[in-house]
């Protein structure tokens, strides 16, 4: 990180929090690493100091370029940065619920009796059919 880059954001930084939020957000102490002391004052230089807290919501918030955001990694020694470690997962404890069957007791079937009962077709009648006469329409040709 050349000084002037350092030079302006620290200038940014120590007047007013206004972030444009014209970069990503950018972690200061890495991926996978988070700010360990965030009370801890970051100094460099002749320049002001900063609670790392503040440099790492400015840097959240787009405040620094990749370029400058990676150079401030090794900067940042003061922050404390540390491995995130997510918290163990302990499952709940299952219990399950006892089991008691019940008893099955099968429904009484009476069987109906089936008789065959005699089949007597009915008989087939033709209707009759009596063709519809059909008129011709008169066919009149279009003129051309």
């Amino acid at each position: 990180m050349t000084e002037t880059r350092l030079f302006r954001f620290l200038l940014i930084i120590t007047g007013p929090l206004i972030c444009f939020a014209q970069n990503p957000s950018c972690n200061i102490c890495g991926e996978g690493n988070e700010v360990g002391n965030p009370n801890a004052i970051f100094q460099f230089g002749d320049f002001p100091p900063i609670p790392c807290s503040f440099l790492q919501g400015y840097a959240n918030n787009g405040g620094l370029t990749e370029a400058e955001c990676l150079g401030l990694r090794t900067l940042v020694d003061a922050c404390e940065c540390q491995s995130v470690t997510p918290a163990p997962v302990t499952p709940a404890p299952v219990t399950p619920a006892p089991v008691t069957p019940a008893p099955v007791t099968p429904a009484p079937v009476t069987p109906v009796p089936v008789t065959a009962a005699p089949v007597t077709p009915s008989p087939v009648t033709p209707a009759p059919v009596t063709p519809s006469p059909v008129t011709p329409s008169p066919v009149t040709p279009a003129p051309v």
